[in-house]
């Protein structure tokens, strides 16, 4: 596995992240100082888009790109078949989640929540899988810049200028539709795909084959939003609003995982079948991995009352002990995410969906426990709970074929961060003010001269290569 084709890759989806990233995060900071019930709508509405979203995709994703990487060819056969049936379930569900809304007593928010769940046509309608699955993930991060932080940004104005949440939502919809028309003329003209439709026993087979995906990014969506439709449910918006603050912050984090996973999966699909540069390749990038998120996971959860202070504003510094607890989702989840993307490429999705399913049972249950009695503070429990309980049950399922390489790996920068731990808690204590600013250089410094003087073997040995 070379290191510069994927450190390249990695280089545009982590711009295109970041920059999705920024606008989201400008996005939540707006609403929040314009009121937590409005906040809590958004997140709530955002929630059961992820629903539609997951389930209109039925795991077509996933399964073309692995496909397509192992044999492009083969993006002809996935490329218009996979679009019929995600549009037709995107219809069917945009149907039913219209018909509810239609019926509910939120009839001042009905046209929000409309065009909010109208926004899985672009994505239902997007050839982004054949970019991926061709390993063309400058156009994969060009594609998220425009169709998403692009448009989130013109929302973000319009909505500035209204006041409403329709017109933060409107864009979206939209620019989506006109970037999918522009891939699919690219895909036509450079990438020499002519899209066929398929025959209805295509798209049945498709189906079949993509159910332990759609099984797997099912449970993920329980566990990623199962909080915000029960807190919103039982507590309301206006709480669900105080808790969606600090779960962007957290969420968000989580979410610069995906340049990673994107870049890994069509690498990891290909070298699966030649073990020893399969495991050498895992063992780097779950060093790589950690050696960033670790420090960062643990440092915003000790600075947590500083950032959302500094963020939202004092009203926010409430929710501190749900940020400090909701850090361990992107501490954990970092790793999980790379393992399961080690676990489809070696063709064990079966069992990601196990692993997803057992996850997601245990964050439903724990959420519907913990809520009611603990409180918000028991929403952010049971997602970190979540986490430990698919590390675990995923280490021992690619044990056979990994070993605990990736968790060694994954743990070498521990040390280093409970130094800069130690520092960042002195800071505190000194009472040293602006606190996000004295914490975060006095720790990121300390972290560092941690890493010098005692640099874990595998992120050592990860960063030499990938600077050469």
């Amino acid at each position: 596995m070379t290191a510069r084709p994927v450190v390249r890759s990695v280089a545009w989806l982590s711009a295109s992240h970041a920059l999705v990233l920024v606008v989201g995060l400008a996005t939540a900071i707006v609403i929040a100082r314009g009121g937590a019930e409005d906040l809590g709508r958004y997140r709530f509405a955002q929630a059961i888009l992820m629903y539609l979203v997951v389930a209109s995709d039925a795991g077509l994703t996933l399964l073309s790109v692995r496909e397509i990487a192992r044999r492009p060819a083969d993006a002809v056969r996935y490329a218009g078949p996979v679009l019929v049936v995600r549009f037709v379930l995107s219809a069917v569900l945009f149907g039913v989640a219209a018909t509810v809304v239609g019926v509910s007593d939120a009839r001042d928010a009905a046209p929000f929540y409309l065009v909010m769940f109208a926004s899985v046509f672009p994505l239902s309608l997007s050839l982004i899988h054949v970019l991926q699955g061709r390993e063309r993930l400058r156009g994969v991060a060009l594609v998220r810049m425009v169709s998403i932080a692009g448009a989130g940004a013109i929302g973000l104005v319009a909505y500035l200028v209204s006041g409403r949440l329709v017109a933060l939502v409107v864009p979206t919809v939209v620019v989506g539709l006109l970037v999918d028309g522009v891939l699919l003329l690219f895909a036509r003209h450079r990438l020499g795909i002519r899209l066929r439709w398929g025959t209805p026993p295509e798209w049945a087979a498709l189906l079949v084959t993509g159910v332990p995906f759609l099984v797997t990014a099912v449970a993920v969506q329980l566990v990623s939003n199962a909080d915000a439709v029960i807190i919103g449910t039982v507590r309301g918006e206006s709480q669900l609003g105080l808790y969606a603050a600090a779960y962007v912050l957290a969420g968000q984090t989580l979410f610069l995982a995906g340049p990673i996973a994107s870049a890994i999966y069509p690498r990891f699909s290909r070298l699966h079948s030649t073990p020893d540069r399969f495991r050498e390749a895992i063992r780097k990038v779950f060093g790589a991995i950690a050696l960033f998120i670790v420090p960062a996971s643990i440092g915003a959860a000790l600075l947590a009352d500083a950032i959302l202070g500094f963020l939202y504003g004092t009203d926010y510094e409430v929710s501190a002990p749900i940020l400090a607890v909701l850090m361990g989702m992107p501490l954990i989840g970092f790793y999980n995410v790379a393992m399961s993307q080690v676990l489809y490429a070696a063709g064990r999705q079966a069992s990601v969906a196990r692993i997803a399913i057992i996850a997601a049972v245990v964050n439903v249950g724990t959420n519907l426990v913990l809520i009611p009695s603990v409180g918000l503070v028991g929403a952010a429990i049971a997602a970190v709970l979540t986490e430990v309980v698919t590390a675990t049950a995923y280490t021992r399922t690619a044990a056979p074929i990994t070993g605990l390489a990736p968790l060694r790996a994954y743990l070498s920068p521990f040390p280093a961060a409970f130094v800069m731990a130690v520092g960042v808690v002195l800071v505190r204590v000194a009472g040293l003010q602006p606190l996000i600013v004295f914490g975060g250089v006095i720790g990121t410094a300390v972290y560092a001269m941690a890493i010098v003087v005692r640099p874990p073997e595998v992120a050592r040995r990860t960063v030499d290569r990938l600077i050469k």
